[in-house]
């Protein structure tokens, strides 16, 4: 039987593990494969905003960027503008896109997340999204939900709650309008929002 090779690095993408394989077989990405590449590495760490970003995706996003003709900082921000689109989505799309669902204790909840830059376009229709949280939570049968709206040219996210009112009455954030929270220097689910929320729930 063949054997399978696991690789198993922490790094905040993939795409940094397969742009280094391509490295140490002495192969070339093209500049169309490197543009995907590297594509991977911005979405995976928010443009090397995130706490999940370590100097090895840093340093491999440079060298993809080199070989695809782009700058990172101009490239990353303008592929988030243009993948938001959050003016041609429905409240719905918007909060199942990039959904996780988890259960702590007696609560079972979800945590989504779409990155934008500027929040204009959020607040332009923050009350329809706002009731698609609460809809998704009796739809879902869920204590609570939640949609983080991350501008990424400020490391800012708005946490949008719904469900539960103890939980928003307990979310320790300044308010920037009903059942929405500013969040500075959070872009992370994974790093920052969750634990945060699972420490919260604890005191409930």
């Amino acid at each position: 039987s063949e054997h399978i090779t696991f690789v198993n690095r922490a790094v905040g993408s993939t795409c940094t593990i397969v742009g280094d394989l391509h490295r140490q077989t002495q192969r070339t990405p093209s500049a169309s494969t490197a543009g995907l590449l590297l594509s991977g590495i911005l979405s995976d760490t928010v443009v090397l905003r995130s706490p999940t970003t370590t100097a090895a995706d840093r340093e491999m996003a440079e060298f993809l960027a080199g070989l695809a003709g782009v700058d990172v900082e101009e490239y990353g921000e303008q592929m988030f503008e243009a993948g938001s689109e959050i003016q041609k989505l429905a409240p719905r799309e918007i909060l199942d896109r990039d959904m996780k669902y988890y259960e702590e204790g007696a609560f079972q909840f979800s945590v989504s997340q779409i990155e934008m830059v500027g929040f204009k376009a959020f607040w332009d229709r923050s009350e329809t999204i706002q009731e698609e949280v609460d809809a998704h939570c009796k739809r879902a049968g869920l204590s609570f939900a939640c949609l983080m709206v991350t501008d990424i040219t400020h490391g800012v996210t708005l946490l949008v709650v719904g469900g539960d009112d103890r939980v928003a009455a307990h979310i320790s954030h300044p308010p920037a309008g009903p059942a929405v929270f500013k969040m500075k220097d959070v872009l992370s689910r994974k790093k920052q929002v969750l634990p945060y929320l699972i420490e919260l729930l604890q005191t409930l």
